[in-house]
């Protein structure tokens, strides 16, 4: 059975990269390179109500179900039996799946998601933000400009900011209501009129597939250095805006090294990271390089104890 290895970016806000195996009828995904999300997909059609929501009267399809996690270190640990579907031990994707996950590849696997959506600048018209990826070749979904939204940050039901960690200059993140980041790149992309666009990337730049709602912008090609390699265009014009800037890239900073960067690039953020090891730790095993191999260490061994200190 043929083994599909790769990765895709967690958006809206960003949150490192997703790691993903997959087999027919079945896929494992992981957020840490260490635990894994096992799903298989249902034998027969099930009509998806409780756990699922209520997809209407006629919603009776195959669809994935959790059938548990798997670690290397502690196996397959199986999830409740789920009353429509009942006992899955059987399934034939599972046996090949857990093979699979046994036999990975080097983490991290190459990212997969080269179809990219992004909100532009109302200035110049280049990349500002990207808001979606997704894997495959087919045309993307269309997108109402009222989801044309940039998230920073985690926000909790009322729309605050999550909370800013102990020792982490970021206090320009947080607040009730949009984080002020946000209305920042919103400002930026126009506002009420902003626009964004889908572009297929390569490793060479991006080809434009028009930009939402309107016939501008179909098949432009634009350079590689037009994307921002944060995912988010990093200088800004006013001292305050580039303050929030900042703070926002040093509390993502160990997230954003799990993406492809240019050398001088990632030993910033390293050096960031390095300041706050459990937030490093758990998204080391995700990293595609290293450059400060002694800095990146050191954090790691000091998370290391104090994971062990609190156990």
């Amino acid at each position: 059975m043929a083994v599909h290895c790769y990765a895709l970016r967690r958006l809206g806000p960003f949150r490192g990269t997703l790691q993903v195996v997959q087999v027919e009828d079945g896929r494992a995904f992981s957020a840490n390179g260490e635990n894994w999300k096992v799903e298989l997909l249902s034998r027969k059609p099930v009509r998806l109500s409780g756990p699922w929501g209520d997809l209407g009267p006629a919603a009776a399809e195959r669809r994935y179900f959790t059938f548990g996690l798997w670690s290397r270190r502690g196996g397959l640990e199986r999830a409740p039996l789920n009353a429509i579907l009942g006992d899955q031990s059987d399934h034939p994707a599972l046996a090949p799946l857990l093979e699979a996950l046994e036999g990975t590849p080097p983490l991290p696997f190459e990212l997969a998601d080269g179809l990219e959506l992004w909100l532009l600048d109302a200035t110049d018209g280049l990349p500002l933000a990207l808001l979606r990826s997704q894997v495959g070749d087919d045309a993307p979904p269309p997108v109402p400009r009222t989801q044309l939204a940039w998230r920073a940050l985690s926000h909790d039901a009322g729309g605050a900011a999550a909370a800013p960690v102990a020792g982490q200059p970021d206090e320009e993140l947080t607040g009730h209501g949009a984080p002020a980041l946000e209305q920042q790149v919103i400002a930026r992309a126009g506002g009420v009129a902003r626009r964004a666009q889908w572009f297929r990337r390569t490793a060479h730049g991006g080809q434009g597939l028009g930009v939402l709602g309107e016939a501008s912008g179909e098949g432009r090609l634009l350079p590689a250095t037009a994307f921002p390699p944060l995912l988010v265009r990093e200088a800004w014009p006013e001292e305050a805006q580039q303050r929030r800037m900042d703070a926002y890239v040093r509390r993502l900073a160990a997230a954003l090294l799990t993406l492809p960067l240019e050398p001088p690039l990632r030993r910033r953020l390293e050096q960031w990271a390095a300041r706050h090891p459990r937030r490093l730790y758990g998204y080391h095993r995700l990293l595609p390089a290293v450059v400060d191999r002694e800095r990146v260490n050191a954090a790691l061994v000091a998370a290391r104890l104090e994971l062990a200190a609190g156990d």
